[in-house]
């Protein structure tokens, strides 16, 4: 899927649709999305894995000169006002304390486009876990002002195979062990059996 440059991670208003988590000067466009109808499975608890395959932004009006990593090591933009004093959608990323100018972040959201779990940054690649009520993934790039970005990036999203827990593992380990341990016990005692016939 491809990422516009102008395109952030959610839309918002003043009324209804994520009023909580309001951003930058509202220059941007809706958000890239994928949903079930791409042939993943949202169900919650499934992990998704986003990769950056190639292309570049800029957020000055330039030709793109970065990948997705945005302008790395610039500055961190949570909690910074940008150009525009009214912040990046990284500020809603508390864990994610590097943020940068133009990096690609995404959230999970329900049907109406409203924000499910917590935002998150993405970079060059990220594995994230669905959220109960998320049916979709959107995905952008974390500026304040979007209306002088140039370039657009490509990525791949992919169901992630799930780990089982190391419970699970052990269990099936025991199990496994203990189909071994009498398979090989039926055979001794057959092997047993034909030497006495034998003898």
């Amino acid at each position: 899927m491809t990422v516009n440059s102008k395109a952030a991670p959610w839309l918002w208003d003043n009324t209804t649709l994520n009023t909580a988590y309001q951003y930058g000067v509202k220059d941007n466009i809706a958000p890239s999305t994928i949903n079930s109808s791409s042939g993943l499975d949202f169900a919650a608890g499934n992990a998704l894995t986003i990769n950056y395959l190639n292309g570049k932004t800029s957020a000055y009006g330039t030709s793109p000169e970065v990948d997705a990593k945005g302008y790395f090591g610039s500055y961190t933009a949570n909690g910074f006002g940008g150009s525009s004093g009214l912040g990046f959608p990284s500020k809603y990323m508390t864990a994610d304390w590097d943020t940068y100018l133009n990096q690609l972040v995404g959230t999970f959201a329900d049907a109406t486009g409203a924000i499910i779990g917590t935002p998150f940054a993405i970079g060059l690649g990220r594995t994230v876990s669905i959220p109960v009520g998320a049916t979709q993934l959107q995905l952008g790039i974390n500026d304040d002002i979007f209306g002088d970005n140039t370039g657009e990036l490509n990525l791949a999203v992919s169901q992630s195979v799930s780990v089982p827990e190391p419970s699970t593992i052990f269990g099936l380990g025991v199990l496994g062990f203990g189909a071994f341990f009498k398979h090989n016990l039926d055979k001794s005692k057959k092997s047993n059996k034909q030497d006495k016939q034998t003898s």
